[in-house]
């Protein structure tokens, strides 16, 4: 059974900045909101009890450096981290940096939600594309860790549309629930993989170690909303 913990990237200055198209922009930083909430993350983890053997970051500087400060905090080697292309957010092609409401008009709006899975930008990626991008990094690199004797705890941090197109392949649900999933900065979202197509899902958009008024931070087992970390 693989045990897979998916984080959104901690805020960056593309989360702040709502009136532009964001996309990739990989070069984005995170805030100084960012780089506190990451610290909380990693907190989290320390706290925890079972073991991360798998730790993975998307390669755009708002995902690595939170990854690489989570591990930090969490006494996590970042040297073993894997680290790829391939966990990027979804490319919004020509339109990243365009003022949103410019873009976005009734008319293209109306032709986006035509057909959301298919429809990209120019030189941009669909949303097909990214889950399937996304679902080929884990057959590649994480499927083949599955064993029935012993139970394989990965965390992923990668970006919000990524995230909910990957889940949209795993759960086999409509498109147009996609942009419904809600994925605050820094949350945990964690599935179970047992093989052959057979997935479940544990909870969603856990960040409860951003809650102030969770102090200290308690830490129960894995059925319980706590990804746990020895």
């Amino acid at each position: 059974m693989i045990h897979l913990y998916f984080v959104r990237h901690a805020e960056s200055l593309s989360n702040v900045n709502h009136h532009l198209i964001g996309g990739r922009s990989n070069q984005t930083p995170l805030t100084e909101k960012g780089r506190k909430q990451a610290k909380r993350l990693g907190k989290r983890l320390s706290t925890a009890s079972v073991k991360l053997d798998v730790v993975a970051a998307s390669s755009a500087v708002r995902a690595y450096d939170t990854a690489q400060i989570m591990c930090k905090e969490a006494n996590l080697d970042f040297n073993q981290v894997l680290v790829s292309d391939d966990l990027q957010e979804l490319s919004q092609g020509d339109w990243e940096g365009k003022v949103r409401k410019e873009i976005y008009t009734p008319q293209m709006l109306s032709q986006i939600n035509s057909n959301n899975w298919l429809h990209k930008a120019p030189n941009g990626e669909s949303q097909k594309e990214v889950e399937e991008r996304m679902f080929g990094w884990l057959e590649k690199n994480i499927f083949p860790l599955n064993s029935t004797d012993q139970p394989i705890h990965c965390a992923i941090v990668t970006h919000g549309n990524a995230i909910r197109c990957l889940f949209r392949k795993i759960m086999n649900s409509t498109p147009s629930m996609t942009h419904r999933i809600r994925l605050d900065n820094t949350s945990i979202t964690k599935f179970r993989y047992a093989g052959q197509k057979d997935w479940y899902m544990d909870y969603v958009n856990d960040h409860e170690h951003l809650d102030i008024s969770t102090s200290p931070l308690h830490v129960d087992d894995l059925n319980k909303k706590h990804l746990q970390n020895g």
